[in-house]
């Protein structure tokens, strides 16, 4: 009961502490939380920033997307989810990076409300290895089956995250049951975010502030030089 109590308060003073001045900032600050998170979860285990670094851009459509360009695979090599479920440290590195965007930006007060789960499901694709077909202009073709685990993943990892459930259910891999190790890794995605929600904020505000909303990698390395101390772990 207790810690049940101690998970809803972290909750509650995140959203309570997310938002800044909206109308100054713009409409793409949401996309500048989401993807310094991913900046940050990414310096904190020691992977690589690629030469892609980071940047926000508004589509034809008038909405705004993003790209980082951090590069687990170069710290753990091209694992499979079975061969990341093997390695506990592995496994839950990969899916902090890959959920810590969609977590910050849904505590930032991001889209979920308007445009459900499928606005952040490229991250939950890269979270359990799902591939899909690249269209261009960042967008990402799914079939319906993979649609359909995505949505599932996703809704199962927001209930757990936002204390409407108390695990995620069973996720089989092969022979395995990878959904204790995924309730893990949403736990200690929402202790990071928690634990950094200074350090996300400051650099998406010195992402906006970048020419063409882009950092380069050097430019993210320079940031992480003079900003960047590592906190504790999370499980």
């Amino acid at each position: 009961m207790g810690q049940a109590k101690k998970r809803s308060d972290e909750i509650k003073a995140l959203k309570a502490h997310g938002r800044r001045d909206d109308q100054a900032l713009g409409k793409f600050k949401p996309a500048a939380v989401h993807e310094s998170a991913h900046v940050i979860a990414a310096m904190h285990f020691d992977v690589p920033i690629g030469d892609g670094g980071v940047s926000l851009k508004e589509r034809e459509d008038g909405r705004v997307s993003g790209f980082n360009d951090a590069r687990p695979n170069q710290k753990h090599g091209n694992l499979s989810m079975g061969e990341l479920a093997d390695n506990r440290q592995a496994f839950l590195e990969h899916q902090t990076i890959n959920f810590a965007g969609a977590f910050a930006e849904f505590f930032w007060g991001g889209r979920l409300i308007e445009r459900g789960f499928d606005v952040w499901l490229s991250d939950f694709a890269h979270a359990m290895k799902i591939e899909g077909k690249r269209l261009g202009q960042g967008e990402v073709f799914y079939s319906g089956e993979q649609l359909k685990e995505l949505r599932q993943i996703a809704s199962r990892c927001f209930a757990l995250l936002d204390d409407h459930a108390t695990e995620i259910g069973p996720v089989p891999v092969g022979d395995k049951d990878i959904g204790p190790l995924i309730g893990e890794a949403v736990l200690g995605t929402r202790k990071f975010i928690q634990t950094y929600w200074k350090d996300i904020l400051d650099f998406s505000d010195v992402l906006l502030a970048s020419p063409g909303l882009a950092m380069t990698k050097a430019r993210v390395d320079e940031w992480a030089t003079v900003n960047f101390r590592r906190q504790n772990e999370f499980w």
